[in-house]
């Protein structure tokens, strides 16, 4: 009897030790798993955050070299009406010579004044064209959606040459702000431009070259 019972309280104890073994077993297999389940999900969820796609860095850098171009093009009221326009072509000045072109008012009357002379010693050309106030109106209020003060932001090249007149625009508005009487706008060859600058010069020359069909008069004078 006493064998018999000594049997059955070892199987007892066997049996418990043998279900307490098992249980840790499992909740190691659980934590496992739920280890692996969360490191899953931590990176789904990475997956979904839009703030791993558009680092901040990228943004703040687009930002800072925007250089003026997230500009309305409908918003005219930064400058007043046009008061000049000139623009001098790029040409070599080792010989003397001088090219420019001026939109302004002479007493009263809107004029394009287009001077030439290709070296010393040769006559200079001047040729003067009459433009509409209407035209003026449109030929400013182009430059104005076209947010030309732009250009003047770009930054400057390596591109010297000591013997070179480089081409260049000047342009005045009014100052609507009151604050000065014009706003000057000036911008030369001498910048990094992009593409999309060049393009918006090519036409703001063609727009002003269209100003000119209407010539009264064209006279020559030698130096002395």
């Amino acid at each position: 009897m006493n064998r018999f019972y000594r049997r059955y309280i070892s199987f007892v104890l066997a049996v418990i030790v043998l279900v307490f073994t098992l249980a840790g077993c499992g909740k190691i297999l659980d934590l496992g798993y739920n280890s692996g389940e969360s490191e899953k999900q931590d990176q789904q969820n990475q997956k979904k955050d839009p703030k791993t796609d558009v680092p901040s860095e990228g943004k703040s850098g687009k930002d800072a070299t925007d250089n003026g171009d997230s500009k309305n093009s409908a918003d005219t009221s930064w400058a007043g009406d046009l008061v000049s326009f000139q623009y001098h072509p790029g040409y070599s000045d080792m010989n003397g010579g001088h090219h420019y072109q001026t939109l302004a008012q002479r007493d009263g009357e809107w004029i394009i004044e287009c001077c030439d002379q290709e070296e010393l010693g040769e006559p200079e050309i001047t040729t003067i064209y009459s433009v509409s106030e209407e035209d003026v109106q449109a030929f400013g209020d182009f430059l104005k959606e076209k947010h030309v003060d732009k250009l003047m932001n770009r930054e400057d090249s390596d591109d010297f040459v000591t013997d070179y007149s480089a081409w260049s625009y000047s342009i005045s508005f009014v100052d609507p702000t009151g604050q000065s009487k014009y706003i000057e706008v000036r911008f030369d060859e001498y910048k990094k431009y992009s593409d999309k600058d060049y393009e918006l010069i090519g036409e703001i020359h063609q727009r002003f070259d269209s100003l000119k069909t209407n010539m009264v008069s064209q006279t020559e004078e030698f130096d002395d």
